[in-house]
């Protein structure tokens, strides 16, 4: 009989905030899903334009740090997606840039 390895809470990375949507300004979620023989995928995406970041895909562990990883970089692709173009060039143009 083997033991059991407790969850890994003290290592577990702190997930940051999520910005808004760049498109629409609504809010982000993450979600963790079941996927193909095992894997699982962790993806953001907006409530309101349903736009979507990249997906991270993991295999689970026993102690859940592949997920809490995978989680942490999907927020982090999230958060540093840019802004639509025609969004940066009317804040050129407002600024006297353009």
């Amino acid at each position: 009989m083997s033991a059991r390895i407790p969850p890994r809470e003290c290592d577990a990375p702190v997930l940051p905030e999520l910005l808004p949507c760049p498109f629409c300004g609504g809010a982000g979620a993450l979600n963790n899903v079941d996927w193909v023989m095992g894997n699982r995928l962790v993806y953001c995406a907006c409530t309101e334009c349903r736009a979507r970041a990249q997906d991270i895909r993991y295999k689970p562990g026993p102690d859940h740090g592949l997920r809490d990883e995978a989680m942490y970089a999907a927020a982090s692709v999230w958060n540093t997606r840019a802004a639509p173009a025609s969004r940066v060039a009317d804040d050129v143009e407002a600024e006297g840039r353009l």
